[in-house]
């Protein structure tokens, strides 16, 4: 609409303007994933995908954002899941609690990675990514506003994702609590995050199938 045979629409200004606009924005949008894996298999926790109201109030819809994560993430429909409106800290969007769901109520998602707890043995694994690299594109003329100000607002987006395991963590590539037994990791923006994680479970554990038996 702005454009016409009278204005030359300047790609550089366009960067200039979204740089001080994405500052504003800072922080606008949140993905909090916090998990205990249970002795009996199961996993207990939350994860919130929400947006400021702030960011909101430019016509975002946090209901469609939270929903497409999440849906590519989690099984809403699994035993344990609840999902809920989210509303906390000046942050709006959903959040979806666990409480004793099996660990295959994550589903793998072809876009953006994957994420998976899986229990063999007398050992637990994490295997998966978060791939944020594809979004970190530098700003170019070819740019159009939304793509400047879509990439800005990611650029400055909080991701944490954490999970506590009945066991010691042998080996893992996020940050490792002094107990070992909590994994933590802040993905950052134009980065791929592996998620590869090896726990050795407490005995206590393998006992549990023999004395069902």
């Amino acid at each position: 609409p702005i454009m016409n045979h009278d204005f030359k629409f300047n790609r550089k200004w366009l960067a200039a303007f979204c740089l001080p606009l994405a500052f504003l924005l800072s922080g606008c949008i949140k993905m909090d994933m916090a998990l205990t894996v249970n002795k009996d298999k199961t996993m207990s926790g939350t994860v919130v995908f929400a947006i400021t109201d702030s960011l909101a109030g430019l016509g975002t819809s946090s209901d469609t954002s939270s929903n497409g994560e999440l849906d590519n993430l989690v099984d809403k429909k699994a035993k344990g899941v609840t999902v809920s409106k989210y509303h906390e800290g000046g942050f709006t969007g959903e959040k979806v609690t666990f409480d004793r769901t099996p660990l295959k109520a994550f589903s793998s998602s072809e876009k953006g990675g994957s994420f998976a707890i899986d229990i063999k043995g007398d050992q637990a694994f994490i295997s998966g990514a978060l791939d944020l690299s594809s979004t970190g594109a530098q700003l170019s003329d070819s740019s159009s506003m939304e793509d400047a100000l879509g990439m800005a607002i990611f650029a400055s987006a909080q991701f944490r994702i954490s999970v506590t395991f009945p066991g010691k963590i042998t080996k893992s590539t996020g940050d490792i609590s002094q107990d070992r037994r909590t994994v933590t990791w802040n993905p950052t923006f134009g980065d791929k995050t592996d998620l590869a994680t090896t726990v050795a479970l407490d005995s206590t554990m393998n006992l549990i199938p023999w004395a069902i038996g």
